[in-house]
């Protein structure tokens, strides 16, 4: 097992992906996060060991680089909103709750990618997907573990954010790591993370909200372009994707305007539309209506299930149009 005080050694790979540097500056919340996450009891962040807070990727700051608007970067955003929310108690002893800030998204995507050469603790604990696809994983359900605070209720009062699509569809990920299981949890939409037969006590878990991209420009309503807009890839051989056809093929023959309607940028065409389409693709979540908002037009959901997927305090529906589009 890898441990703070002997670091997991990165071997030399052909291939490097680290994450690119994007801002000057760690990119932080701007936003009051007492307001949008009405929270009235205390609680606690977890410092030292069981942070990840000051990863980097290859040397630089993981909010410096794209990753801060990567679509599964809600762990980041999670722990920025959680290091300045007002419920926040630097005593331990006073908390009724426990934020664990291990931004397992990054490792998961450095297990589904390419070797994001992640390091925390000032460089002195690396992640190499290359040693064993587990290594990460093992190294924070053992520091976890040894967490007096967590031992008490047995991670019933802890929260962890392990949402990336690779840590949640294969229960090979993280079903086997009794202490992370054990905590509540953000996850992937509504897939399972335990094992089938898990016997560890319930918890609550929690569909994730993806994270847009930094949205377009807003244009005003009467001064929309079009009518429709659709940005998003186009894979004919793959029948997950034919809603993106059929939609494309409706909004031809119907003879409505539309910005863009299949790959392609998303700025300025998003914002000229009145309205933006959320297909489904590999599955049915997406940032896709995130960035439609972002970008001050109106969402058009083309299944149920892109709803039901998405957590209850995300009112999508209240804001959003659901059209039938399987056979337009």
């Amino acid at each position: 097992q890898p441990t703070p005080q002997r670091p997991v050694r990165i071997r030399r790979m052909r291939h490097r992906s680290c994450y690119a540097r994007h801002f000057d500056v760690p990119q932080v919340v701007t936003y009051d996060p007492a307001y949008v996450f009405e929270m009235k009891v205390p609680f606690y962040v977890y410092e030292d060991q069981l942070s990840m807070a000051d990863m980097t990727s290859c040397g630089v700051p993981l909010g410096m680089t794209n990753y801060a608007f990567f679509k599964h970067s809600d762990d980041y955003w999670m722990l920025q909103s959680a290091l300045v929310h007002p419920m926040r108690t630097k005593n331990a002893t006073e908390a009724k709750l426990f934020f664990v800030p291990f931004l397992m998204n990054a490792l998961a995507d450095g297990i589904a990618w390419r070797n994001r050469y992640l390091c925390i603790h000032d460089g002195m604990t690396c992640f190499d997907h290359t040693v064993t696809p587990n290594v990460e994983i093992s190294w924070a359900d053992m520091m976890l573990g040894r967490s007096e605070y967590f031992r008490r209720f047995n991670g019933a009062d802890h929260v962890v954010v392990t949402s990336h699509y690779a840590a949640s569809r294969a229960y090979r990920r993280f079903g086997h790591f009794t202490n992370i299981m054990s905590t509540n949890r953000v996850i992937y939409q509504n897939f399972p993370q335990r094992w089938p037969d898990s016997t560890l006590p319930p918890r609550i878990t929690m569909q994730n909200l993806y994270v847009a991209n930094q949205g377009c420009q807003a244009v005003p309503p009467n001064e929309k372009t079009a009518d429709f807009a659709l940005i998003a890839s186009m894979k004919p051989n793959d029948r997950n994707f034919d809603d993106r056809a059929h939609i494309c093929q409706w909004i031809a023959d119907a003879n409505y305007s539309n910005t863009n309607c299949g790959a392609g940028k998303m700025c300025p065409a998003l914002a000229n539309a009145r309205f933006g389409f959320h297909a489904r693709g590999d599955d049915y979540g997406s940032n896709r209506p995130f960035d439609i908002v972002a970008s001050e037009t109106v969402p058009v959901f083309t299944h149920e299930e892109q709803f039901r997927i998405l957590p209850d305090f995300a009112r999508f529906r209240e804001m959003s149009y659901l059209v039938n589009v399987s056979s337009a």
